[in-house]
This record gives C-alpha cells, structure tokens and sequence, in this order.
C-alpha cells in the first residue's frame, strides 16, 4: 500500500470513529425523548382529543392541562400528538413533556430508537475501524468502498434487530 493512500486510509479512520460517538451522544437525548423516557414527568389532564387518519387507520392528538409531578396545580399545556384510542376528558395520563409536546413511556419505542442510534454510529464505527485496520495492515487490495459497505451492512443488521425487537414489544409485550 502506498504511503499516500495508508495515509487516507488513517485519516479517514481517526475521522469516522470519533463521528460515531458524537452520532450516538447527540441523538441519544433525542431517542429518549421520542420513547417517552426524558423529559420533565408529570401528568397530563385531558381536556380534548381529535381523531384524525393514518394512513393505518385513526389515532387521536389529545391536549390539555399539564401538571409537573410535585406540584398541585397545572404548570401550562401540553399535548400528546399520537394515541390509539381516544381518551375522555379529565383523564389524567403520566407522561414526560418537552416543550409543547408530551409522551408516555413506549419500551416498544425506546428499542427502535436506540437501535436507530446504533445503526447509524455502526455504519460509521465499522467504516472508520476497516480504514484503520487496513492502513495497519498494508493491503494493496483495501478498497474505500469496502468500509463503507461493511459500515451499512453492521447498520443494517442492527436496524433488522431493532426493528423486530420493536415489533415484538409493540404486539406481543
């Protein structure tokens, strides 16, 4: 292997994994947020929930008072934006609000999301340790485009495997 092309090599290597632990801390509070699992906690007090169409079938966006845990009285409004069924009002629903919006606990939805976190900071942890491990080993045959394709496909698998742990919570869990 040439000294110039080791030397991409390396260099894409030092770029890419640094990149997969600042994919993963940066989406990280953003799938927890998408689950239900941060946030400020407190319950919602349903005071109107519409029905609208999915291309699925229906859900309802219900809205109403806000209630931080701790405190005695409504701390402004939120609103849940996707429920299956519709919810009466004054139903009390405890969830975690983050800004306007509100959303219950869903371990269904914490997997899929941390395995998209996962997908993606593999595609670019796999293609950075190829290009390092290449540059180490010399290889005349190395070739950028196999880091990448391995990064996709540890990606793809670990999408797979979110995905069908998603499913299996959503309906049998």
């Amino acid at each position: 292997m040439s000294t110039m092309r080791r030397f991409a090599f390396v260099l894409l290597g030092l770029a890419l994994l640094p990149g997969a632990v600042l994919i993963a801390w940066s989406l990280w509070a953003f799938a927890l947020t998408q689950a239900g699992y941060a946030g400020e906690p407190g319950t919602l007090i349903v005071g109107q929930c519409e029905k609208y169409t999915l291309d699925t079938g229906s859900a309802y966006r219900c809205s109403g008072a806000f209630v931080p845990d701790g405190a005695a009285v409504p701390a402004g409004t939120a609103r849940i934006p996707q429920l299956s069924d519709p919810q009466a009002e004054g139903t009390r629903i405890t969830v975690r609000r983050d800004g306007e919006l509100a959303r219950t606990e869903s371990l269904s939805h914490l997997v899929l999301f941390i395995g998209l976190v996962c997908a993606l900071s593999a595609i670019t942890a796999v293609a950075g340790g190829y290009y390092l491990f290449e540059a180490v080993r010399g290889d005349d045959t190395a070739d950028f485009g196999n880091g990448l394709g391995f990064g996709v496909l540890a990606g793809a698998v670990l999408l797979v495997v979110a995905l069908a742990g998603a499913f299996a919570l959503a309906f049998f869990g």
